[in-house]
């Protein structure tokens, strides 16, 4: 059993770890960060900009304003979806027992309140 979980953690270490290879989608991982709060900074940052556009229209800035939104934008877009540490890779693992049945007693043994636990149901012999 030990074994099994050994084989598991070298594919998750191989894959996530030396690989570079991502264990959330990319869109999922867009979506929680929007979702922390970040996504009102840019719908704010996007109304500006969208506003000084409609400010500086018939300007002679307007190009060299939208050019500089432009250029960097399509880079960092186009730098997030080929970046490898953003490839999505499921791994296909060995079925895992439930660890609390590895432990005499199975999850009935409770703490018995010492600082080290519940020293009398130990899984080795020492």
């Amino acid at each position: 059993v030990y074994l099994l979980f050994e084989r598991n953690f070298a594919k998750k270490v191989k894959t996530y770890y030396y690989d570079w290879q991502s264990p959330t989608p990319l869109r999922e991982l867009l979506w929680e960060c929007f979702r922390l709060i970040y996504i009102w900074f840019f719908l704010i940052l996007f109304g500006l900009i969208i506003w000084g556009f409609v400010v500086l229209d018939g300007e002679s800035l307007w190009p060299v304003g939208f050019l500089l939104f432009l250029l960097p934008t399509i880079w960092e877009i186009f730098s997030l979806f080929t970046w490898r540490g953003f490839k999505y890779q499921p791994l296909q693992l060995e079925d895992e027992p439930d660890i609390a049945t590895l432990w005499p007693g199975g999850s009935e043994v409770k703490p018995s309140g010492t600082r080290g636990g519940n020293t009398t149901d130990k899984p080795w012999n020492g």
